[in-house]
Parts: structure tokens; sequence; C-alpha cells
């Protein structure tokens, strides 16, 4: 996994800990110091949060940066696996050209 991707899915993971505590963005964002705009940003995988930022938030949420970190994670494996969902259903469907078609416009993006 990229640390691109990774620090996005901490992103996501930060704001699933936050609604489980019934706090607003702008509530937990008073409560670290940072703005409601760049607190949006990290959790809508826009930005990336620092490690400083990581642990502002973490102690906002009254969680450690090892929580989130494994909550991220644990987004990962669902997506991979509802990805891996979606191409079985797919490959039931296609026919032999089709699949190496779209193998063609994979190759093509990585």
């Amino acid at each position: 996994m990229s640390k691109k991707k990774f620090l996005a899915d901490v992103g996501h993971a930060i704001k699933v800990e936050r609604t489980k505590k019934r706090l607003t963005q702008k509530e937990l964002a008073e409560k670290i110091g940072v703005s409601a705009t760049y607190l949006s940003l990290i959790e809508n995988r826009d930005r990336y949060p620092s490690e400083k930022i990581l642990r502002k938030i973490a102690e906002g949420l009254e969680t450690t940066q090892s929580k989130i970190i494994e909550e991220a994670k644990a987004i990962k494996r669902i997506e991979d696996s509802d990805i891996l969902e979606a191409v079985k259903d797919l490959l039931a469907e296609v026919n032999i050209e089709d699949l190496k078609k779209a193998i063609e416009m994979i190759e093509k993006e990585l």
C-alpha cells in the first residue's frame, strides 16, 4: 500500500473515531487547535496529517495513534475485500475479449 493511500485511510479512520465519540469536526478542531476546514480535509482524504497532528487528534479523541492506525488498516482490508468481490462478479459476466481489453487498460494505468 502506498504511503499516500495509507495516510488517506488514516483520515477516514479519524472520521470514524470522531463519529463514535459523537464530536463534530468543529468541536474536535477546537479541542486540538486546528481549523475545522483543515480537519475536514484530513477526514475527506484531501490532506495527510503530520505525526504531530495525528498525535493531537488521537489525544482529542481520547484514543491512541495506534488505534487510529489499526482502524485505517481495517478500512483498507474492507476496501480490498469489496474490490475483490466486485472483480469476481465482473469476471463471472465477462467474455474473454472483454477481459483482455480490461487487462490492457489496467496495465496502461500502472
